[in-house]
Parts: C-alpha cells; sequence; structure tokens
C-alpha cells in the first residue's frame, strides 16, 4: 500500500466521475486563489467550478453554495454558505517526499478585524489518471487534520472547528463517518480516521475571541487542512511486478536445470 497526502484529484477520470462529485459547471486545473473565485457561480449559472491541483492529482474539491447541483447525502447539518471576505486567501499545495504526496488546503489572510468566518465544501477522492472509479475500490480517506497558526498576541482566546460527514458516492453506499475536531492556540492541531470515506462534506470554522471578552481577541492567520489517503498499487503494475518475478523464478529453474 503506499500512503498518500494530498487533496487535488486526478484528471484522466474526470468524466467518470462526473455523476458522483457536486455538480460543476467546470473542472479547473491550480488553486482558486481566493474565496471569491472559488465560491463564485461558474459557466453553468448554476454551480461553482471545481478545484484539483494539477491534472495528475488525485483530489478535487468545490464550494458549498447551497445550490440545486449540491446534494447531500448523508445530510450534513454543519454545511452553510461561506461568510469570508471575497478576497481571503484559499490555496492548495501538492508536494512529493519519501514516496509519499502530501496535499494541503489552506485559508488564509482572514479580514482584519473580524472575529469569526467559515467556510464549507466537498472533497472527494479518485483512483489515479486512467482508471475507472471501480478499478480501485480500496482507496480510502484515512487521516484528516485540521492546524491553524495564529498570531501570539492572545493566542490562547483562538479556536478552529472542522466538522465532517462522509458522503455516499459510485463507490460507497454508506459512508457512516462523522468528525467534529477542534484546535485552539497557536500551532493547535487536531485529527481524525475515516477508513471508509472516499467523499466528505467539510465546514472550516473560526473564532477569534472564544472568551467572549471585550478587546482581548486574538488573531488567526490561516487554516490548514491535511488529508491522508491509502492507496493500493495500480493492478496493472501489480500484474507486471508478478509477471517480472515469474520469468525471475523461470531463468533460475532453467539454469538449475
Amino acid at each position: 500500500m503506499q500512503n498518500l497526502k494530498t487533496i487535488a484529484l486526478s484528471g484522466a477520470v474526470t468524466a467518470a466521475l462526473a455523476m458522483s462529485l457536486p455538480a460543476a459547471s467546470a473542472i479547473v486545473d491550480g488553486n482558486p486563489g481566493t474565496v471569491g473565485n472559488f465560491c463564485s457561480v461558474g459557466t453553468d449559472g448554476t454551480n461553482p467550478d471545481t478545484f484539483r491541483f494539477s491534472a495528475t492529482s488525485r483530489y478535487q474539491y468545490t464550494c458549498y453554495i447551497g445550490s440545486a447541483g449540491q446534494t447531500l447525502d448523508p445530510a450534513a447539518g454543519h454545511m452553510a454558505l461561506t461568510d469570508l471576505a471575497d478576497d481571503t486567501a484559499v490555496n492548495i499545495q501538492e508536494f512529493v517526499f519519501a514516496g509519499e504526496v502530501t496535499g494541503t488546503l489552506q485559508v488564509t489572510s482572514f479580514e482584519t478585524g473580524v472575529e469569526t468566518g467559515t467556510i464549507s465544501y466537498f472533497v472527494e477522492l479518485a483512483p489515479a489518471p486512467g482508471f475507472e472509479p471501480d478499478d480501485q475500490p480500496d482507496i480510502r480517506f484515512a487521516d484528516v487534520t485540521i492546524t491553524q497558526e495564529t498570531l501570539q498576541q492572545n493566542d490562547d482566546n483562538t479556536a478552529s472547528r472542522k466538522q465532517i460527514t462522509g458522503q455516499n458516492n459510485v463507490v460507497i453506499s454508506d459512508a457512516a463517518f462523522t468528525a467534529d475536531l477542534n484546535a485552539s492556540g497557536q500551532g493547535g492541531t487536531d485529527s481524525a480516521t475515516c477508513g471508509v470515506c472516499r467523499k466528505f462534506a467539510v465546514t472550516d470554522s473560526f473564532d477569534n475571541n472564544v472568551s467572549g471578552v471585550g478587546g482581548d481577541a486574538g488573531r488567526i492567520q490561516s487554516l490548514t487542512n491535511t488529508y491522508v489517503t491509502v492507496v493500493p498499487a495500480p493492478a496493472p503494475l501489480a500484474l507486471l511486478a508478478a509477471g517480472l518475478m515469474g520469468i525471475g523464478i523461470f531463468q533460475r529453474r532453467r539454469k538449475a536445470a
């Protein structure tokens, strides 16, 4: 099994996954850049665009705007329309290191003086490029983590929350998973594990004044989401490895004879 930490999605399986994802007007390779871009209505006039890091990435995600095409199955009562300023930064990154792919969705550059904020989105895992959704049915989300970064002043008066509900798709018919993660203070972090999920409905929120005491508010600079995925070796590669092994055994036997 190969461990992948990533946020983004595969390009070649887009058509195969179209019915399993929230309806979207277009799939865009690259960062959404801002909340305004991430959550605005796309070219179909109804749903926002779906973003992935690149055409070879494994995940794609879509801002939740409550449109008719964005159904929740099962229901996720925490999903809410974003109230962050349009110029709030939303960025996705993907890194490869020591055989692992690490990806993050980071929300940053919050409006000065704002004490609370919320954003909801969908994120779904797909097979490697060139595979149909059911070619690799064992692919699942494993760990998911939220981390907050703050300014030092009054950072103990800050908190972030990540609410997650597993969603059914073409592979998973009973994604019975929920999690409520909470982080506080500088570098605060929390995580959960889902061994059955391929799709999440997610709500991220923050509070810069947990105590409710005026003048004592802190300042969260960014929220970082990291997803960990366990991915089985692609079947063709496994067959190739088995074939090469068989050739090696045959050659050794010929020499021995």
